[in-house]
Protein backbone atom coordinates (compact mmCIF):
# COMPACT_ATOMS: atom_id res chain seq x y z
CA UNK A 1 0.00 0.00 0.00
CA UNK A 2 0.86 4.05 0.06
CA UNK A 3 1.73 5.87 2.55
CA UNK A 4 1.85 9.75 2.78
CA UNK A 5 3.86 11.51 5.39
CA UNK A 6 1.75 14.50 7.58
CA UNK A 7 3.12 17.13 5.38
CA UNK A 8 3.65 15.50 1.84
CA UNK A 9 7.62 15.74 2.06
CA UNK A 10 10.00 13.01 2.26
CA UNK A 11 8.57 10.00 3.76
CA UNK A 12 11.15 6.86 4.19
CA UNK A 13 10.40 3.75 5.35
CA UNK A 14 13.25 1.28 7.00
CA UNK A 15 12.90 -2.03 7.50
CA UNK A 16 15.99 -4.00 9.59
CA UNK A 17 19.07 -2.47 10.54
CA UNK A 18 19.44 -0.06 8.11
CA UNK A 19 21.02 3.63 8.02
CA UNK A 20 20.34 6.83 5.98
CA UNK A 21 22.92 9.36 5.29
CA UNK A 22 22.11 12.90 4.50
CA UNK A 23 24.58 15.52 3.48
CA UNK A 24 23.60 19.27 4.10
CA UNK A 25 25.57 22.05 2.60
CA UNK A 26 25.84 25.84 3.38
CA UNK A 27 25.98 26.06 6.89
CA UNK A 28 28.33 27.94 9.30
CA UNK A 29 30.18 27.28 12.43
CA UNK A 30 29.54 28.40 15.40
CA UNK A 31 25.41 28.84 14.48
CA UNK A 32 22.97 26.81 16.08
CA UNK A 33 20.47 24.97 13.56
CA UNK A 34 17.66 22.63 14.28
CA UNK A 35 16.71 19.90 12.73
CA UNK A 36 13.15 18.37 12.76
CA UNK A 37 11.95 14.62 11.58
CA UNK A 38 8.82 12.44 12.99
CA UNK A 39 9.67 8.66 13.70
CA UNK A 40 7.14 6.68 14.56
CA UNK A 41 7.48 2.26 14.89
CA UNK A 42 5.60 -0.25 13.26
CA UNK A 43 2.50 -1.20 15.36
CA UNK A 44 2.70 -4.90 16.54
CA UNK A 45 6.22 -5.25 16.10
CA UNK A 46 7.49 -4.56 19.14
CA UNK A 47 8.74 -1.07 20.37
CA UNK A 48 12.68 -1.23 20.30
CA UNK A 49 13.31 1.06 17.06
CA UNK A 50 16.11 3.35 18.36
CA UNK A 51 16.91 6.98 15.90
CA UNK A 52 20.96 7.72 16.15
CA UNK A 53 21.65 11.43 14.72
CA UNK A 54 24.84 11.85 13.98
CA UNK A 55 27.26 15.04 13.25
CA UNK A 56 30.13 14.45 11.14
CA UNK A 57 30.49 10.64 12.02
CA UNK A 58 30.23 11.82 15.78
CA UNK A 59 26.74 10.92 17.58
CA UNK A 60 24.76 13.80 19.35
CA UNK A 61 21.59 12.14 20.06
CA UNK A 62 19.15 9.04 20.54
CA UNK A 63 15.88 8.76 20.70
CA UNK A 64 12.93 6.02 20.67
CA UNK A 65 9.81 6.52 18.58
CA UNK A 66 7.30 7.34 20.96
CA UNK A 67 4.04 7.06 18.22
CA UNK A 68 2.95 4.31 15.84
CA UNK A 69 2.64 4.42 12.27
CA UNK A 70 -0.60 4.56 11.10
CA UNK A 71 -2.30 3.61 7.70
Amino acid sequence: GRSDSRDGRTFIVLHGRVSLKRTITGLSAGKTYVMKFLAAERNQYGNNERVLLTVNDEPVATMNPTIQFAK
